[in-house]
C-alpha cells in the first residue's frame, strides 16, 4: 500500500523509547503481528495508521508520504527533542531544528514546482 511505513513505524517506536510490545498495545495487535509490520511482512491497516497518527500527533499525509528519515515526533524527554532522523536536539537548538525544517520545505517546494512544470508540458 505505502512503501516505507515499516521503517517509519520502527523509527517512531524507537524515538519514543517504546518496546515492540508497547507499540503492539497501541495498535491493538499481538506482538508477533507487530513484528511482521515492522519487518515489512504485513501492511498497516488504515485504522492502524489512524491510531498511530492520533497517538503521536502526526500529520497523516506526512506519515504516509514523507521520507522515512524525516518523520519527527513530539517526543520530548528532559528538555530534549528526539527526531525521527536519529538527530537529538536540545530545546535550545531551535535554530538548528528550524533550519532543517526550512530546508525540507524548500525541497518540497522545489518538487512541487518541477511537477507543475511537468504537468504544463504534458498538457501541451
Amino acid at each position: 500500500m505505502f512503501n516505507g511505513l515499516n521503517i517509519k513505524v520502527k523509527k517512531l517506536r524507537e524515538s519514543n523509547n517504546l518496546s515492540k510490545f508497547g507499540m503492539s498495545e497501541i495498535l491493538g495487535v499481538e506482538t508477533r503481528t507487530y513484528d511482521k509490520i515492522e519487518n515489512g511482512q504485513r501492511q498497516l491497516s488504515l485504522s492502524e495508521i489512524e491510531l498511530i497518527c492520533n497517538k503521536f500527533s502526526l500529520n497523516p499525509e506526512e506519515f504516509l508520504f514523507g521520507e522515512p528519515k524525516l518523520v519527527f515526533t513530539n517526543s520530548i524527554n528532559n528538555g530534549v527533542v528526539h527526531g525521527g532522523n536519529n538527530n537529538v536536539f536540545n530545546l535550545t537548538d531551535f535554530d538548528k531544528v528550524k533550519s532543517i525544517f526550512e530546508s525540507y520545505i524548500k525541497s518540497k517546494d522545489d518538487t512541487i514546482r518541477l511537477l507543475e512544470d511537468l504537468i504544463t508540458v504534458l498538457k501541451k
